[in-house]
């Protein structure tokens, strides 16, 4: 299998509001990564910038945390299926497991499917990957 670029990918990641006697507390949390493929196995990694905006009495404040990188490896072998979902809107590449431990390291994945947000534009590298993922070349043995 010749090197594939990695795909750039979003997940999301729900924030929350809240209103009290404090203030109004809205919290917003952007994983962004990128898909690796390799012969026999996805590398995921990615890094989430999480923003907190309070307005109270006291005024306005902003914080903006980063978050070190996470990542985490799958053998194809633990990969039931890749595909590319979604319309024109929100297009997303979809990996089902074979088991519910396969994506346990990825955030919002759940039930063995993990959603990742990709561009409309890299639909095709996209389209690209799956095929990889799904009829992985056979490995050469050594003699």
């Amino acid at each position: 299998m010749s090197p594939i670029n990695p795909l750039p990918f979003r997940i999301k990641v729900p924030g929350h509001d809240t209103i009290g006697a404090e203030g109004v507390v809205s919290i917003s949390i952007k994983l962004e990564g990128l898909l690796h493929l390799n012969e026999k196995e996805l590398l995921l990694e990615w890094t989430a910038t999480r923003t907190v905006e309070s307005v109270s009495l006291e005024g306005v404040r902003d914080e903006v945390d980063q978050s070190p990188v996470g990542s985490c490896e799958i053998p194809l072998s633990d990969i039931l299926e890749a595909s590319v979902r979604g319309g024109w809107w929100a297009p997303r590449l979809e990996l089902r497991a074979r088991s519910l431990e396969a994506f346990e390291d990825i955030p919002t994945a759940e039930n063995g499917i993990a959603k990742l947000r990709i561009r409309r534009s890299d639909r095709q590298h996209a389209k690209g990957l799956c095929a990889g993922i799904n009829d992985p070349p056979p490995l050469l043995e050594s003699p």
